[in-house]
């Protein structure tokens, strides 16, 4: 009787009373970051938050879209439960076979289809363009970072990630390939909307002062309708953009 009372009192002194949301997400996007986390949670309404585990609810939310990321979820005795999402903003677009694989800057894949507009307001999202060499297929999942097979190429697109995005307006697409010259080495090619295109050469070596130079080179460039330039590391240090 003593163990049966006990229980009972436990459980009703922690069954959660309050469930408190906080969500970051993107103005005017088609997802419904807040609807989907807002539905998961009305069922912990009443559950006794000693046995809420929060690793188990952190997964059930981003399993339900690639674009709800979970920043934390707290218990707060004796009734309340705190949660906080936010939404993944599309920022590239990998061409895979007849689909596209939509990515954030995290390089997480958020979602498969069949267009690379961006789900904001149908501009497009930078395409970027790698060799099934270049990332493992058999391990796409939803919300999950791309696999990557080669590691400089992942640590150098994440190093860029932030300032291609930022071109967004310019860039059309971003292009790894595979050089010989002597030993192996990545070139990332960045073709801009007004047609010329930039050749960042040996792009694991000295990729942020390469990457630097050449959005410096475009800006200042007067003709940007054609024209193909080469972004190379030379003796001593310095950084040019050749034509």
């Amino acid at each position: 009787l003593f163990v049966t009372v006990a229980f009972f009192c436990v459980t009703s002194a922690f069954k959660i009373k309050d469930v408190e949301l906080s969500v970051t997400s993107i103005e005017n996007s088609s997802e419904n970051v807040k609807g989907l986390a807002t539905d998961y949670l009305k069922e912990y309404e009443d559950k006794n938050l000693l046995f809420s585990n929060p690793k188990n609810i952190k997964k059930d939310l981003e399993n339900l879209s690639g674009y709800l990321s979970v920043e934390k979820v707290e218990k707060q005795f004796p009734n309340k439960l705190a949660v906080t999402v936010t939404e993944r903003k599309e920022a590239f677009a990998i061409a895979y076979g007849e689909e596209y694989l939509i990515v954030d800057k995290n390089l997480t894949l958020l979602e498969k289809r069949s267009s690379h507009l961006n789900n904001v307001d149908q501009n497009r999202n930078i395409v970027l363009n790698l060799t099934l060499a270049d990332y493992n297929v058999e391990e796409l999942e939803v919300g999950k970072q791309i696999a990557f097979y080669d590691a400089p190429t992942k640590t150098y697109l994440l190093g860029a990630t932030q300032s291609l995005f930022e071109l967004r307006e310019d860039l059309l697409s971003v292009t790894v390939t595979v050089k010989k010259d002597g030993f192996y080495s990545r070139t990332l090619t960045l073709k801009m909307a007004e047609g010329v295109v930039f050749n960042v050469e040996k792009a694991n070596e000295h990729f942020d002062l390469k990457l630097q130079e050449t959005i410096r080179f475009y800006n200042e460039l007067p003709l940007k309708t054609s024209g193909e330039y080469h972004t190379v590391y030379e003796d001593g240090g310095k950084v040019t953009v050749k034509s």
